[in-house]
């Protein structure tokens, strides 16, 4: 999960602080972490409730989840997203 800085033709940048973090205990030194999610003509872009979403509607600091998850095993910060899930904003 995290939230969009970057829109791109191929792909989605998303900060994932909050959820690499989920676990720490650490101090605010702590680094930022940020995941580059590969769009292929395979992933899906969807709203929560399951409108799709097109490339051009994505805005900065929108929440999503990006599935697959990232292993957190997995020492990559990017991947081919299957599908790609809005949150409503709150």
């Amino acid at each position: 999960m995290g939230f969009v800085i970057d829109v791109m033709e191929n792909a989605i940048l998303f900060d994932i602080t909050e959820w690499e973090k989920r676990n720490d205990t650490g101090g605010s030194d702590d680094p930022t972490y940020g995941y580059r999610a590969i769009l292929t003509e395979d992933t899906v872009i969807k709203r929560e409730n399951g409108e799709l979403i097109l490339i051009s509607e994505i805005k900065e600091k929108q929440v999503a989840v990006i599935l697959p998850l990232r292993s957190m095993s997995d020492d990559l910060f990017e991947g081919v997203a299957d599908e790609i899930i809005f949150l409503d904003e709150k």
